[in-house]
C-alpha cells in the first residue's frame, strides 16, 4: 500500500507485541504500526522523530533553556531510555500530542551517558 513494504531490518521489534514497521524504498520514511488500545497503551497515537546522535545529546541540552513537557512533567536527559540499539526521549507537544525522538547512534550515545 502506498508503496510501503516490511522493513526486515527492523523486525525484531515485532517480538513480544512490539510495532511493524514498513516503509518506502528510499528508506526516509517509516512507519511503526501497532495492535492495542489507545486508552491503555502509550504507543498508540505517538509520532517519532529519529535522528543521528549528535542532534539526540543536542535535543537534551536545549532542554535546559526550553521548557518540554510529559504528562505535566518537566522532562531532562534523567528521561532518556536505552532501548539496547537504541536511545528516546519521550514527551508531549503544546496541545498533549505524544511524541517521541530517537536515535539508533546507540555505541555513539552510550558514550556519552556512560551507560
Amino acid at each position: 500500500m502506498f508503496g510501503f513494504h516490511l522493513l526486515k531490518e527492523l523486525e525484531f521489534w515485532s517480538a513480544n507485541s512490539g510495532p511493524v514497521f514498513i516503509g518506502n524504498k528510499d528508506g526516509n520514511i517509516k512507519i511503526a504500526l501497532f495492535k492495542g488500545n489507545k486508552e491503555n497503551d502509550s504507543s498508540i497515537g505517538r509520532i517519532t522523530f529519529r535522528t543521528s546522535g549528535k542532534e539526540f545529546i543536542s535535543f537534551l541540552n536545549r532542554l535546559e533553556t526550553v521548557p518540554v513537557f510529559s504528562l505535566g512533567q518537566k522532562i531532562d536527559k534523567h528521561n532518556v531510555v536505552d532501548h539496547d540499539i537504541s536511545f528516546s526521549i519521550y514527551f508531549n507537544d503544546p496541545d498533549g500530542n505524544k511524541l517521541e525522538l530517537t536515535s539508533y547512534d546507540h555505541e555513539y550515545l552510550h558514550s556519552k551517558f556512560g551507560q
